[in-house]
């Protein structure tokens, strides 16, 4: 199937799942967010700070994402692995990019993404959005979506499958993940 740079494909449709070329999904994907310009976001942000004229603590830089199980983390092995992000007072913005070659089998429990940059504050959740992903288990596929959490207090995404047929958010386990993967997306959190 040939892609476009016009096109929109929904997290179902996403290579693996429909037969796209991954690497042609990623390239499209990244112009469409315009490969999201840190620098230019971070001009912004430095620009509604100076606006603010100190008012709120700004912040912004670079972290380094993982996708681990959250009983056993195990090592994975990664072919790109980012994460940026930005702070306006406690309101933090975390964007993140991973794309694995290999799974750690001793790995297990719930699938997470570890290492975001500051705390959840102990009374709210992390709004978290995933925009692309492959290789993650699905218990229904091609009409599974998948989301993340971010609990109160922490300071990773729980990865959670939510979609039609399906009688309740299930949570998938690191097992069931295939050695190649990849997982794309943002949290919006309270830091603490």
């Amino acid at each position: 199937m040939a892609l476009l740079e016009t096109d929109f494909y929904w997290p179902s449709q996403v290579p693996n799942q429909a037969g796209l070329d991954i690497a042609q999904y990623e390239a499209n994907w990244r112009k469409m967010m315009g490969a999201v310009n840190a620098q230019a976001v971070i001009a912004g942000i430095a620009g509604l700070q100076a606006a603010l004229d100190g008012k709120a603590p700004y912040a912004a830089g670079y972290w380094t994402p993982s996708v681990a199980g959250n009983v056993v983390a195990g090592t994975q092995t990664y072919t790109r692995r980012t994460g940026t992000y930005f702070r306006l007072g406690q309101l933090v913005l975390a964007l993140f990019d991973l794309v694995g070659t290999a799974k750690d089998a001793a790995a297990s429990g719930t699938i997470a993404v570890s290492g975001l940059p500051y705390v959840n504050t102990p009374v709210s959740y992390g709004h978290v959005f995933i925009s692309i992903y492959y290789g993650m288990p699905t218990p229904t596929p091609g009409s599974s979506q998948l989301m993340g959490l971010m609990n109160p207090g922490t300071n990773y995404i729980l990865l959670n499958n939510s979609g039609p047929g399906e009688a309740m958010i299930t949570l998938p386990d690191i097992a069931g993940m295939a050695q190649s993967f990849g997982v794309y997306g943002a949290c919006l959190y309270v830091a603490a």
